[in-house]
C-alpha cells in the first residue's frame, strides 16, 4: 500500500455524509464526487443504481487487468444509444441520456475478483431497471446483463447470474428545493435522495479489499 494514500477523517465529505464503517481514500472520494457533480448538472433529474459484476468460477481473470469493465461499459453505452434511436424511430419520446460511472475492483477471499460499478444517468430517460427476473429487450437489466455476457464471454441465458443489483434505483433531483426525506437503513436516518445516494457510493471509497501492489488500477470513473 502507498504511503501517500490519505484517509477521510470524519464522516463527511464536502458537506455530504459518507460510510463511516471503512476507511476511505479521499481521492477516490474526490473523484466520485467529481463525477456526480458533472452527471447532476447535465441532469439535474437523474437516476443512480449499482451493479455487482462476478465471473464463472472456471473463469480465468488477472487481478491486473480491467478490459472486462471497459468493453462492459462500452456495451452498455452503445445499447443504451441504440433504444434512444430506436424510441426516436417509433414516434415515442426519446431523451438522450450520458452514462457516467464509478467502478471499483475487490476480491476478499473469492478466487476471482469482482467489479462494483454505479451509473449516472437522466431520469428522463430510464425510470426502472425493468423486469429483473424476465428481462426484455431495452430495459436497463437485459442492457447491462448483455453487456457483461459480451465482456466475459459467455452465454446471455446465464448471465443474469453474475449480473446483481444490490439495492434501489435511486432519484436525485438537485432542483428540488425542498427534497422529501426518507429512512435510510445503512444510516438510520433520515435522509434526502442525495444523502442517501453520497452516502452509499462512498462504499467504493474504501481501502478493504483491494489490490494494492500487485499492478493494475482498483478505480476508475469518467473522465468527462
Amino acid at each position: 500500500m502507498s504511503k501517500h494514500i490519505s484517509f477521510l477523517q470524519g464522516n463527511t465529505f464536502r458537506e455530504l455524509p459518507v460510510n463511516t464503517n471503512y476507511q476511505l481514500v479521499e481521492r477516490y472520494l474526490s473523484q466520485i464526487h467529481n463525477v456526480m457533480s458533472t452527471a447532476f448538472t447535465q441532469h439535474p433529474r437523474s437516476i443512480v443504481f449499482h451493479t455487482e459484476l462476478r465471473f464463472p468460477q472456471t473463469y480465468q481473470c488477472s487481478i491486473t487487468e480491467n478490459d472486462c469493465i471497459s468493453r462492459f461499459i462500452a456495451s452498455f453505452k452503445a445499447q443504451v444509444d441504440t433504444e434512444i434511436k430506436a424510441r426516436s424511430k417509433r414516434g415515442s419520446r426519446a431523451h438522450h441520456t450520458a452514462v457516467r460511472y464509478v467502478w471499483c475492483r475487490e476480491q476478499s477471499t473469492s478466487k476471482n475478483v469482482h467489479y462494483h460499478v454505479f451509473f449516472f444517468m437522466n431520469g428522463d430517460t430510464f425510470r426502472s431497471f425493468g423486469d429483473l427476473r424476465h428481462p426484455l429487450r431495452g430495459q436497463l437489466c437485459y442492457m447491462l446483463n448483455i453487456a457483461w455476457c459480451r465482456a466475459i464471454c459467455i452465454e446471455s441465458n446465464s448471465c443474469s447470474k453474475y449480473v446483481h443489483f444490490p439495492g434501489p434505483l435511486m432519484y436525485v433531483n438537485i432542483n428540488d428545493p425542498n427534497p422529501t426525506k426518507s429512512y435510510d437503513e445503512f444510516m438510520k436516518i433520515e435522509a434526502t435522495p442525495l444523502e442517501s445516494v453520497a452516502h452509499w457510493i462512498s462504499y467504493l471509497a474504501k481501502i478493504d479489499t483491494k489490490q494494492y501492489g500487485q499492478g493494475g488500477r482498483s478505480f476508475g470513473c469518467s473522465q468527462k
